[in-house]
């Protein structure tokens, strides 16, 4: 039960890591 829940709070945590790279990536070929 508490490994679920734990992998629900870092859910957005690598979500917001991919959006991070993302946006570097799209910065990083400007």
């Amino acid at each position: 039960m508490s490994k679920c829940k734990s992998q629900l709070t870092m859910a957005p945590f690598y979500l917001s890591i991919l959006l991070l790279i993302f946006v570097i990536d799209l910065v990083w070929q400007e």
